[in-house]
């Protein structure tokens, strides 16, 4: 399947106002900053294929033009205005495109919100269970939507499918599993009488005669099932979620039984991509992905690519992604950028790459001498500019090149660090929510699953920090807390209700239905347009204090103060820099740590250490050899991770200048 066209005009749906023309690509990439419409492209193709499974056309509540290529070389051309809908087959007008729509359209979305979700997948999903033990149900619904729920099944697939395929290294190479000790089902057997007779209850009653396999065990019961039955199968008995034949798979592999619940989240992500594009949707499907690399580890970016190319010959994918990893595999004619909902032509793919930020900024940043702010949110720069300006008395060196981008990971930052020039005098802050979205940065920038309530601000490399912006109360750091949250209630609630009273309240023609979500108007327009006015004081600005307080540390000469430590327990050689003011540890690049822990270390930590020391360290005559600084909160945090033991740090680290133990500065 190919797309080759979409066209929705004056703003039909949800403002965007969108042509693309002439797609020849099998992975199609939207970019753009957050708002701009990538989602809701998403969500408009799904809508349009919705209503065409259901045989509604007519009622696709916007106008449109969407033409593809399918089933070899039929070229099928939709038109909808107002009310009539318009098919034409390869040029000639047909009463409907039915026996022409893709095969299945299958989503996986990375995101919290879940409209995408309830609005276009769930109705169809629910229609499926309604009927899922009535019917011979031998398929999975058209509007198929991936999530969590499926790991289980996606793994199982994979690795039964090496047999038939063994040029196919995913398992090994991006799972990392050498070896499956057993996978173990958990069958309902009570449900089964109230289920018609169909090859999903005849391949549950092969497997069911015992509840645990070895992979070899497994392969030999069910070697007359094709694979990509085997995954509708396990689909459909694994529906719905109160009323399964199957309960869970459990698979156990490698050498410490390790199961799926130990795989990162970006390994989890291209599980099941991988697993989608090979067995849930064949030849002449669709695919959307939104933002498959949100807050994924670079190279694992670099994986997802690889695991798209080899489908892209015969499957459509749609993708959304902050990613010039993931753009730049991808045609230039087949990435549009969007802004405001309309599409903005791309001159080259260098600039491509720099969609993540304003271009203007960049230009002045390749030139600025000042530190770097990056923040997320479209008003932040806003809200903080006005603050600094506020307490210029208070915080005079306070003083930065606020940048916006559209999704702050991993790649992003890399990507700016890039395209800047970073001087040595400057730093970056990379300023996130103490949210939910603000903590999956978090961990995935460190591989640390930290208490949310015990991160502030923390060194990412050389003078990059990390910050999550601290709560106004410090005990209550465990708690949400976003950058309005710094304005004042009282000032909250009177811009509200005058913003309601003039262009809701007072005019009687206004519709219930017409009322606008609070948190958008404010975020939107009340704050950004409060900070702008000359009435908005020191005193309204009150709460943003204890971010200046914190920048101001980050960026003061006395932060940069730090001792030269070392130690060589146990045959290793580690440097690291400690510093005095925050107790923290910067681990050296290139330092020589402590392959395998004691038997006492705490086994998940254990686990945890080995996964990101395979991400950031070499092996070496049996030590790992630090790719990179790794910082640590604390002398004996960062003494366990190196020496792979719970040990007093302030004992073994030592003092480069005087050979004494770290512990003598506090005895002075």
């Amino acid at each position: 399947m190919r797309i080759k066209s979409l066209k929705i005009v004056d703003k039909a749906y949800k403002n965007l106002d969108i042509t693309l023309d002439d797609n020849t690509s099998g992975i199609m990439a939207f970019i753009g900053n957050n708002g701009s419409g990538k989602s809701n492209v998403l969500e408009a193709i799904s809508i349009i294929f919705k209503y065409l499974y259901q045989k509604k056309d007519k009622n696709i509540p916007f106008d449109f033009l969407l033409t593809y290529e399918i089933g070899g070389g039929n070229l099928v051309e939709i038109t909808k205005s107002k009310t009539t809908v318009i098919t034409k087959i390869n040029g000639t007008q047909k009463s409907d495109p039915y026996n022409h729509l893709p095969k299945q359209v299958v989503a996986i979305y990375s995101g919290e919100e879940d409209r995408l979700w309830r609005h276009h997948y769930e109705p169809i999903y629910k229609d499926f269970i309604s009927r899922i033990n009535k019917d011979v149900q031998t398929e999975m619904p058209k509007m198929l939507y991936l999530n969590k729920y499926y790991w289980h099944i996606s793994l199982l697939c994979l690795l039964l499918n090496r047999s038939n395929n063994p040029e196919d290294t995913f398992c090994e190479e991006i799972l990392g599993i050498n070896k499956v000790h057993s996978v173990k089902f958990e069958f309902n057997k009570n449900i089964y009488q109230g289920y018609k007779e169909s090859n999903v209850l005849q391949f549950i009653s092969t497997i069911h005669s015992k509840d645990e396999y070895t992979l070899e065990d497994l392969q030999k019961t069910i070697k007359n099932y094709d694979i990509s039955d085997i995954f509708k199968y396990l689909y459909i008995a694994f529906t719905p979620n109160n009323n399964k034949i199957l309960q869970n798979i459990t698979i156990k592999y490698n050498d410490e039984n390790l199961e799926i619940e130990d795989f990162s989240e970006g390994e989890k992500k291209m599980l099941l991509i991988k697993s989608a594009l090979e067995f849930a949707g064949q030849e002449d499907s669709l695919f959307i992905l939104d933002e498959p690399d949100a807050h994924i580890h670079l190279g694992n970016k670099i994986q997802i690519q690889k695991v798209l190319l080899p489908y892209q010959n015969n499957r459509q994918v749609i993708i959304t992604t902050h990613s010039p990893t993931l753009t730049k595999a991808i045609p230039k004619e087949s990435v549009w950028c969007l802004e405001k909902g309309k599409v903005k032509e791309l001159q080259n793919i260098a600039e491509v790459t720099k969609y993540l930020a304003n271009r203007e900024d960049i230009y002045k940043l390749l030139f600025s001498e000042s530190n770097i702010l990056i923040v997320e949110g479209k008003t932040d720069d806003k809200y903080i500019k006005k603050a600094i300006k506020l307490y210029k008395d208070e915080f005079p060196n306070l003083d930065f090149q606020i940048l916006r981008v559209g999704g702050t990971d991993e790649e992003n930052i890399k990507n700016l660090i890039d395209t800047i020039n970073l001087k040595d005098e400057q730093k970056i802050i990379v300023l996130i929510d103490r949210d939910e979205a603000g903590y999956k940065v978090y961990k995935t920038i460190f591989n640390n699953n930290k208490d949310k309530k015990y991160i502030l601000s923390e060194r990412y490399s050389n003078n990059i920090y990390f910050l999550m912006i601290p709560h106004k109360e410090i005990n209550n750091n465990d708690k949400d807390f976003v950058i309005e949250d710094y304005f004042k209630k009282t000032d909250i609630e009177r811009l509200l209700i005058d913003y309601l009273r003039q262009n809701f309240i007072e005019k009687n023609t206004i519709s219930f239905k017409s009322f606008p979500k609070i948190s958008n108007i404010l975020k939107q327009k009340l704050l950004p347009r409060f900070c702008e006015d000359s009435n908005c004081t020191k005193e309204n600005m009150e709460g943003f204090k204890v971010l200046l307080a914190e920048l101001n540390r980050i960026i003061s000469p006395a932060s940069t103060n730090h001792i030269d430590i070392f130690t060589n327990a146990k045959n290793t050689d580690i440097t690291a820099c400690f510093y005095p003011d925050t107790e923290k540890v910067i681990v050296k690049k290139g330092s020589k740590i402590v392959m395998e822990v004691v038997p006492s270390f705490n086994e998940k930590t254990a686990k945890e250490r080995k996964k990101e020391l395979q991400k950031i360290a070499k092996e070496e005559n049996r030590f790992y050899i630090l790719n990179q600084d790794k910082e640590f909160d604390s002398p004996s945090g960062a003494i366990a991770f190196v020496l792979g033991a719970n040990l007093n740090g302030w004992k073994f680290w030592k003092i480069k200048e005087n050979q004494q133990e770290l512990t003598s500065l506090r005895n002075k």
